[in-house]
């Protein structure tokens, strides 16, 4: 839908995507008339636009922006993964994404689907057949008799009375006495200075202002402790929690320390609010970076507590939308 509307979209550490538009023709052979179509290009670098875009998703849908982030950190695990172990992924509706055999450069081939029939339901409008052709004709031009003007006497006298009472509602409604301001200067004074010193909220740019919210988040908020800064590296595995994989997932973990993520933001203050719950729950909180995204997580020692049990557990406090298991 963004890319159909503002022509771009960016996914985070894959790409950025650009529309280009064809107008609507004519096909003389099926006698149709096709619909305007969306051509799709990939640049494989960044453009730093992706909290823009969850802006732009939000203000056209009105679906909270916690959840399209939390949706999009998920769309980004599975092309990101299936490019690790396949080397290619078919990202629906808009193409194939692969890396080159030469370079490894990750490069994208679309699809032949129009995308404006896809999401706009647009489709070919069948063109109109006359059977019998059109025979063009005339018609006669009627000549009116115009009537004689109205003497410039009356016209005159009507201009004259409208002004005459224009005058007197003017003297009625305007006296010559007006009453003056009263009022001592220092109110304006102090009106003047209540406007000046009362802040006038200013949104900034999203692409320039992040670091100066992060900067001023870390400084007057104190960070709560992250687990990563004590044990750097230690979890070098990570995979999808989901119903089919737990026992596999058990038994990889036995006496082992884990991380179930079980949040991704774009937004700082976001990751800051769902950390601050955790500690307040005792759990032990941990924090890193994956690309743009803010994980926050909830470590715990496998030797103590079974993954089943833990999973229910958070269950009953946490949205379990795409966990996942670091170990």
């Amino acid at each position: 839908m963004h890319l159909n509307t503002y022509y771009w979209m960016e996914i985070p550490g894959l790409g950025y995507f650009t529309g280009t538009e064809t107008g609507a023709a004519i096909d003389p052979i099926k006698k149709h008339i096709q619909p305007s179509r969306l051509h799709v290009q990939f640049d494989h670098r960044a453009h730093q636009k992706t909290e823009e875009m969850v802006e732009n998703i939000h203000t056209e849908t009105g679906f909270a922006q916690e959840d399209l982030e939390q949706a999009l950190a998920r769309l980004v695990m599975h092309l990101g993964s299936e490019l690790r172990v396949r080397k290619e992924v078919l990202f629906e509706p808009f193409g194939k994404l692969f890396y080159a055999k030469e370079n490894n450069v990750l490069q994208f081939h679309p699809t032949d689907q129009n995308l404006h029939m896809r999401f706009f339901g647009l489709e070919s409008i069948p063109l109109l057949s006359h059977s019998e052709p059109i025979v063009a004709t005339t018609t006669p031009i009627e000549t009116f008799k115009t009537t004689p003007p109205e003497s410039m006497i009356n016209r005159r006298l009507l201009w004259l009375l409208g002004l005459l009472w224009l005058l007197f509602l003017s003297l009625l409604l305007c006296p010559s006495n007006k009453k003056k301001n009263t009022a001592p200067p220092t109110d304006k004074v102090a009106i003047n200075d209540s406007t000046v010193n009362t802040p006038t909220p200013m949104r900034m740019d999203s692409t320039h202002a992040d670091s100066t919210i992060r900067n001023e988040e870390t400084t007057s908020a104190e960070v709560p402790s992250k687990t990563e800064n004590d044990t750097p590296g230690k979890f070098t595995h990570e995979e999808k929690v989901e119903d089919h994989n737990m026992a596999d997932l058990n038994e990889k973990i036995i006496r082992k320390e884990c991380v179930i993520i079980v949040g991704s933001f774009l937004r700082l203050n976001n990751a800051e609010r769902l950390s601050k719950k955790i500690e307040k729950q005792h759990y032990k909180l941990f924090r890193e970076k994956f690309g743009e995204f803010n994980r926050v997580g909830i470590a715990f020692d496998c030797a103590h507590e079974n993954l089943q049990t833990m999973l229910e557990k958070l269950r009953k406090q946490y949205a379990p939308d795409s966990w996942i298991l670091k170990y």
